[in-house]
């Protein structure tokens, strides 16, 4: 088994490989191999059992409050969840054909057709009625072309695409800049190649009393990189609250080279935008990037992580949140609240999430999509957001941080966006 994949890379994987025969109507021993091809293991198969069994009850709720449709895409997402599993199946398969039956459209009798054939060959069911089976049979030639036509218009628009971005590769300034400004040898940012690269030697000092009773620094790394005429000085480092949601951090950090002289010496500070965002147990990272011109023979050796000063929310509830559905196996997600800004005529909405990584992994790139819904239920706006890249940030095994993604909303469009999300 590959180790350095996780498990929903290999579920991933897994996946990928069953939707290239969602055409085809598969036997047990196919989806067998599939699953060892793709190296899943038990603790694969439990996380999907869990997923699928998430989505399942989803369903079932939909379908008792009557919103059919959205039961229905709901049990589509889960049909691949469901095939290496008879009893995950028969589940499946008996409230699809409930749902099927009163969304009633040429789409879902379609994908009926197929379910009710993957059954059979289960052995779940046996009263199948082929008719529309072979009236759908009578028309395969008539697909078959057009689908080769939209290959055909796909694989042009990929040319014409990639055609397009090769050349602003080479002429545009533009997105290939922003790709380019974190790449190792940062050649878009104007300096010259590394010359070297070396750890420093890591010292946490704090300077508050019984600091153990309020909270703990985790070092990650801290580094230097030299260039011809500048130093980049990186550090990777957390704190964690063990009592009250923080509101505050100040922290110096020194960089001392092999003779103790100090070399680079800055005081930072950060501060959380809502009261309940870095609440207990929380990872709050304290990162620091910064390059100061430096001559060549100057040879960094050590830096020291001093926390001046910590202020807490007290009175605060940071155990309020509400658990969010996800895709995702090792990462469970929460609604921790959301605030306000009002200026010129726009409000700009902020939400809070806290995100876990349960797995074993660190996570180094995380790129989640969230809804903007009214209390009618109606999507308003959707968007993408990048929480996590392994250029800057991680999610270390059995840990939390919390992130805040914001957005606008023109007051003249949405004048009552505020008391709709309250």
């Amino acid at each position: 088994m590959n180790s350095s994949k996780t498990s929903e890379d290999r579920i991933k994987i897994y996946l990928s490989k069953l939707k290239k025969h969602k055409n085809k109507i598969l036997s047990k021993k196919s989806i067998k191999n599939i699953i060892e091809v793709s190296d899943i293991s038990d603790n694969d198969i439990e996380n999907m059992g869990l997923h699928f069994r998430r989505s399942y009850a989803r369903a079932k709720r939909f379908v008792d409050i009557g919103k059919i449709d959205i039961a229905f895409r709901e049990l589509e997402s889960i049909y691949f969840y469901s095939l290496h599993d008879k009893s995950m199946f028969s589940l499946f398969f008996f409230l699809f054909k409930e749902v099927a039956d009163k969304v009633n459209t040429k789409e879902s009798k379609k994908k009926m057709i197929h379910v009710t054939l993957q059954a059979k060959e289960f052995g779940i069911r046996d009263d199948l009625d082929l008719i529309d089976y072979y009236e759908f049979k009578k028309s395969k030639n008539r697909m078959l072309i057009l689908t080769i036509s939209s290959i055909l218009i796909f694989c042009i628009s990929l040319i014409t695409y990639r055609s397009f971005q090769g050349f602003m590769s080479m002429n545009g300034n533009g997105a290939m800049a922003l790709k380019e400004k974190f790449a190792p040898s940062f050649t878009s940012q104007g300096l010259p190649p590394i010359t070297m690269a070396t750890d420093l030697v890591v010292e946490a000092v704090n300077l508050i009393s019984s600091p153990k009773d309020f909270y703990y620094i985790e070092i990650e790394d801290a580094k230097v990189l030299v260039f011809e005429d500048a130093h980049l000085y990186q550090l990777k480092a957390g704190v964690i609250s063990t009592m009250h949601p923080v509101k505050k951090i100040s922290y110096r950090v020194t960089v001392y080279d092999d003779l103790g002289k100090s070399v680079f010496n800055q005081i930072f500070s950060k501060e959380s935008d809502f009261s309940a965002k870095w609440g207990k147990d929380v990872y709050i990272p304290i990162d620091v990037i910064s390059s100061i011109p430096r001559a060549i023979d100057v040879n960094p050796k050590r830096i020291v992580l001093d926390i001046i000063d910590i202020d807490f929310f007290e009175n605060v509830d940071d155990k309020i949140g509400v658990n969010l559905d996800s895709d995702s196996f090792i990462l469970k997600f929460k609604y921790i609240g959301n605030y306000f800004q009002k200026s010129f005529g726009i409000c700009k909405a902020n939400t809070v999430i806290e995100v876990f990584n349960s797995s074993k992994d660190v996570v180094k790139n995380l790129e989640i999509e969230i809804g903007y819904i009214d209390k009618e239920g109606r999507i308003i706006r959707s968007l993408r957001r990048k929480l996590i890249s392994s250029a800057n940030s991680f999610l270390k095994s059995k840990s939390k941080q919390s992130f805040t993604i914001s957005t606008i909303f023109p007051n003249e469009i949405y004048p009552t966006i505020e008391p709709s999300f309250s």
